[in-house]
């Protein structure tokens, strides 16, 4: 059938809504939504691909075994935040900052829960999945520069963000550098990933989560140091100097 969907992809989509409205309710948690927005944004380009072509992924079962335990990776520490609980890392900064009262621009909350979610997040759930699908893993990355442009008319329009504005401006240099700093992250989880063993896998673990925890407050001296707004393609590119390795 045209919407045959796993019921758990339609659990992870409603869980996203249901967070975003959330976080829409109450303007403290404001901070938190540019990363929620863009991630439903492209689970949904994700779910959309597959159920206009079957064949698009080469394993659709492997990658939704990937989906499913990757939210929850964000499920987990996001429910943790709002029951005012202990936040697990790696998303322990992520969340301080989301809720400290000096606001920095929306792409800036957006940037530290990719920073959690792929340079910690993802690399975990390759290694707990055993995931071997780097095709389909490639395609995320098409996807997620398809979606640039959406992402950053949002937070320019919606969340009236300056430095988003700017990367409507000059496009191309908005399209390239997020392709060296998010694409980049996300093959830099692979190659952790495939250096790592059953063996090593715990001590890696624990050293990427650390890094990553260090990475968002990195990105955040980075954005303490734009001062001038028509500097936030300086600012990304020195993001391309960070990673997370093993």
């Amino acid at each position: 059938m045209f919407l045959d969907i796993d019921k758990e992809i339609i659990a992870i989509i409603g869980k996203m809504s249901f967070y975003r409205n959330i976080l829409t309710l109450n303007l403290k948690y404001k901070n938190c939504i540019p990363f929620l927005f863009t991630y439903e944004k492209v689970t949904l380009n994700v779910i959309s691909r597959y159920t206009l072509d079957k064949s698009y992924y080469n394993s659709w079962y492997a990658m939704k075994k990937l989906d499913v335990l990757f939210a929850e990776k964000y499920f987990r520490p996001l429910k943790a935040f709002l029951e005012r609980r202990k936040i697990p890392s790696p998303w322990q900064n992520y969340f301080k900052l989301c809720k400290n009262t000096k606001n920095y621009p929306p792409i800036f909350y957006l940037l530290i829960g990719i920073n959690c979610h792929i340079n910690s997040d993802l690399y975990e759930c390759l290694c707990k999945l055993r995931y071997r699908h780097y095709e389909d893993f490639e395609k995320i990355n098409l996807i997620l520069e398809e979606l640039v442009d959406e992402i950053l008319t949002h937070l320019a329009f919606e969340d009236k963000d300056i430095i988003a504005f700017g990367g409507l401006v000059f496009k191309q240099i908005a399209h390239e550098e997020f392709k060296r700093v998010i694409v980049n992250w996300r093959n830099q989880a692979w190659e952790n990933y495939k250096r790592t063993t059953k063996e090593n896998f715990k001590t890696n673990l624990e050293m990427i989560k650390k890094q990553t925890e260090d990475l968002t407050l990195e990105i955040k001296k980075i954005f303490d140091e734009l001062y001038i707004p028509q500097n936030a393609i300086n600012a990304i590119t020195k993001l391309n100097s960070l990673n997370v390795t093993i």
